[in-house]
């Protein structure tokens, strides 16, 4: 393990994942996958919101929501039930307005999404999250989710692809000594 940090930057905070996993070590990359639907993405928002409440840092990238729709979901989610309200015309709960500044004072420096101004390419993603990681000395970073990414540029099939893309996250946690 020469050159890789085995120290834990913390737990998830979902017993479950923390029992297999015992914390979630710097230089290592776990993989969530599932199906559509299945919860992934409040998954990860959780593990954002649990790292944000024990003072962790964490840079989350999403390919899929708009950094409004991304926030909307986190801001419900960091509400709880006791704090969000039922939308009238469908299904559904939101975050009220009055509590949102409360949440953003509450996330600090401590949760960043990554502003995307690269569209999908991943090489361009990856060095912009290279720097802030190491600019923002991130314990994890977050990337949501690996069909988004345009992974056109590693010129080969999809599944090779896929494989390149996870050695590159592998590089950068390893590199960055962060948790991706």
């Amino acid at each position: 393990l020469e050159g890789i940090s085995t120290r834990a930057f913390g737990w998830t905070g979902i017993n479950v994942i923390d029992k297999r996993m015992k914390g979630s070590q710097r230089g290592c990359v776990s993989v969530i996958s599932g199906l559509r639907g299945a919860a992934k993405s409040t998954i990860l928002s959780q593990i954002i919101l649990n790292c944000v409440q024990n003072g962790a840092t964490s840079i989350c990238y999403s390919g899929e929501l708009s950094s409004q729709r991304f926030m909307k979901w986190m801001y419900m989610q960091a509400a709880g039930k006791a704090y969000t309200k039922p939308y009238e015309l469908y299904e559904g709960y939101f975050c009220p307005n009055e509590i949102k500044p409360r949440i953003a004072e509450w996330m600090g420096d401590f949760m960043w999404l990554y502003n995307n101004h690269y569209g999908n390419n991943f090489q361009k993603i990856g060095e912009c999250l290279r720097t802030e990681i190491l600019t923002r000395k991130a314990d994890l970073c977050i990337v949501d989710n690996l069909m988004a990414l345009d992974l056109s540029t590693f010129d080969m099939d999809k599944y090779e692809a896929q494989t390149r893309f996870v050695w590159e996250l592998k590089d950068i946690a390893q590199n960055c000594d962060v948790h991706i």
